[in-house]
């Protein structure tokens, strides 16, 4: 299981805080890869339940002219029977279409959900991540530089007062970067489980209903 940062190690910009901000931004290029990939196979279900919804409703339609054969422009009536029957299958497939709109529906929340996460979330840390890494590079130029430089020259001074406003600066870009990261791992989770399970309970409603209208019928 992937694990927080931890963000005392911040502070000191320890090479293990370093490395652990890294594999963290790796999990989320590979997450974000994999929901792109998942999200083509939702948009592709959606399509497809879509064009089984209207042929569901065609199918509603025509069941219920089928039992009343038709002389001229008006149907007549037909074996009552089948008639009911029909009318019974017709009524059953208006309401399953009903439920069914609905997880078309829920479809359409569960990709917005991921689109959001994709577009605006990690969008964000990939901000956070460009203010970290040039924070960074500030950081790391002004220390070799000062190594470089005489003690108590003006130069040495100049350099170390610049070195503490970097690095202050650093602290607060790392914080940051691995805050959001953190709330990164978080928000993966949500985004698919929350979904998932609404979802699902959709697909339950739907078959729980089928079930229920066809003991109906018998």
């Amino acid at each position: 299981m992937e694990q927080p940062i931890k963000l005392d190690e911040a502070l000191d910009d320890s090479p293990i805080f370093r490395e652990e901000l890294r594999v963290s931004e790796d999990c989320v290029d590979d997450i974000v890869d994999k929901f792109k990939k998942f999200l083509k196979v939702c948009k592709h279900w959606q399509e497809a339940g879509r064009e089984f919804g209207e042929c569901n409703v065609q199918l509603s339609e025509d069941s219920s002219l089928v039992a009343l054969p038709k002389k001229g422009s008006e149907r007549i009536s037909s074996d009552e029977t089948l008639e009911y029957g029909l009318q019974t299958f017709s009524k059953f497939l208006k309401e399953l279409q009903t439920i069914r709109e609905r997880m078309v529906s829920q479809m359409s929340d569960f990709i917005a959900s991921f689109e959001k996460f994709i577009n605006t979330d990690v969008k964000d840390v990939k901000e956070l991540s460009k203010k970290y890494y040039r924070s960074t590079n500030l950081h790391d130029t002004t220390l070799n530089k000062l190594s470089k430089v005489k003690k108590n020259s003006t130069k040495f001074n100049e350099l170390e007062q610049e070195l503490l406003e970097t690095k202050k600066q650093h602290r607060l870009n790392s914080l940051e970067f691995a805050c959001k990261l953190n709330e990164m791992q978080t928000r993966k989770k949500l985004a698919l489980l929350e979904n998932m399970c609404t979802f699902m309970n959709s697909q339950l409603e739907y078959f729980n209903q089928g079930h229920s209208f066809c003991k109906d019928m018998e």
